[in-house]
């Protein structure tokens, strides 16, 4: 990846749906549909572990709301 390839993890999606950007949005979800949206065809291990992450705490969040 180059350096100005910078993937980062978004804290918050503001209700967008976009969990992470590489200069432009590339992971995006739908929560609706619990469909997960990848804008790039290349990501690296580490990046495809951060997005599960995110998702994982974005569940965990959802299961709270409903407990």
């Amino acid at each position: 990846m180059k350096i100005k390839d910078k993937f980062s993890i978004l804290n918050n999606s503001n209700g967008n749906g976009i969990i992470a950007v590489r200069e432009k949005p590339s992971v995006e979800i739908d929560g609706s549909n619990k469909q997960v949206k990848m804008h790039d065809f290349c990501y690296s291990f580490n990046e495809i572990i951060a997005v599960g992450k995110k998702l994982e705490e974005l569940l965990e969040k959802d299961l709270a709301k409903v407990s």
